[in-house]
């Protein structure tokens, strides 16, 4: 991003690309400010596509608004968002120094003490976002949309992180793409936002959560399948079922008694 005349976007200057998925690159980066202030921060470059998507963008930006708003020690904090010389848009948000939830259970199971402790800091993280309310007083009514252990962060330090607000629903307004904004998540989704991607509240990132924390004790996913379509028709299937996802599953102690 360095390198234009824009005096805001040289605010930002990119490094070593941390990582790449279906809508974005992320990478880590420095703010520049007055008499050498330097700041580590993570940039998050949406690709190009779907920054000149103008359903994509719009909506991009408005759930960047929001996503600002939000000030709590288990939320990623959103610092800025912009377009760059390309005119790709891009967010800035704090760097967070560690791994995420799914790198740490593709290594090593948990014990049910540290599986505890990561559910009540992501739950804290959420209720602060679900009773985010505008200048009245009225709720916003915020959902995550997304809650995954690609999207937990957890710091060297032990703090835990929710990231990547607003980006699931604005990937799932954008036109002809349904089937990537849902690509691979099905399996932490409650099933009506399977069926119905866009008719979604708070509820479902609570369901989330649950199945989050259920692959973490059990180390077996709610939903199997190896194909988006499979999870889905299982998800789908779950809403005429008398028996609940997580019914005929049993669940595992890890680690001491």
């Amino acid at each position: 991003m360095a390198g234009t005349d824009d005096p805001h976007r040289r605010r930002y200057r990119d490094g070593a690309r941390l990582g790449a998925g279906g809508m974005a690159e992320v990478f880590r980066g420095t703010m520049v400010g007055a008499e050498g202030f330097e700041r580590p921060v993570a940039i998050k470059r949406i690709l190009p596509s779907l920054s000149q998507d103008a359903a994509f963008a719009t909506l991009f930006v408005n759930e960047a608004r929001l996503s600002a708003r939000l000030h709590h020690p288990n939320v990623v904090q959103v610092l800025d968002f912009d377009r760059d010389q390309d005119g790709r848009l891009f967010l800035v948000m704090e760097l967070v120094e560690g791994r995420s939830l799914d790198e740490i259970v593709r290594d090593s199971a948990l014990p049910a003490p540290v599986v505890a402790y990561l559910a009540a800091e992501l739950l804290r993280g959420l209720t602060h976002v679900h009773a985010l309310a505008d200048e009245h007083g009225r709720p916003l009514g915020l959902v995550h949309r997304d809650v995954s252990p690609h999207n937990v962060l957890v710091s060297w330090e032990g703090s835990v992180k929710l990231a990547d607000f607003g980006l699931a629903k604005a990937m799932a307004v954008v036109s002809g793409t349904q089937s990537l904004a849902i690509k691979g998540k099905p399996l932490y989704m409650a099933p009506e936002q399977v069926t119905s991607p866009a008719d979604v509240d708070q509820r479902a990132d609570l369901f989330a959560v649950g199945a989050v924390l259920y692959e973490l004790l059990t180390r077996r996913r709610v939903y199997q399948g190896s194909t988006t379509e499979e999870i889905g028709d299982v998800a789908a299937r779950s809403l005429s079922s008398q028996e609940p996802p997580l019914g005929n599953l049993t669940c595992r102690r890890m680690g001491p008694r």
